[in-house]
């Protein structure tokens, strides 16, 4: 599997990599974290676990719901 720094998933998904950084920090996101206990060491993140990941984000809009709020729409 294909492995990227924070750096080169963070460009993957369109976000800064402070963000990266700070969802593999909450264990949010998985990866390997490389180096010595209590360093920062370098992070590697999957490239299937990445996606896996923003596809957990998506947020769905029920037609119903869109349908409804569309009733509130005026011209003048």
């Amino acid at each position: 599997m294909a492995k990227m720094n924070a750096h080169q998933a963070a460009e993957h998904a369109g976000v800064s990599a402070s963000l990266v950084y700070q969802w593999c920090a909450e264990r949010r996101l998985p990866h390997f974290r490389l180096g010595k206990s209590g360093t920062r060491g370098k992070l590697l993140i999957e490239q299937a676990d990445l996606d896996a990941f923003l596809t957990s984000l998506r947020v769905e809009v029920e037609q119903e719901e869109r349908a409804e709020g569309l009733n509130y729409i005026r011209r003048r």
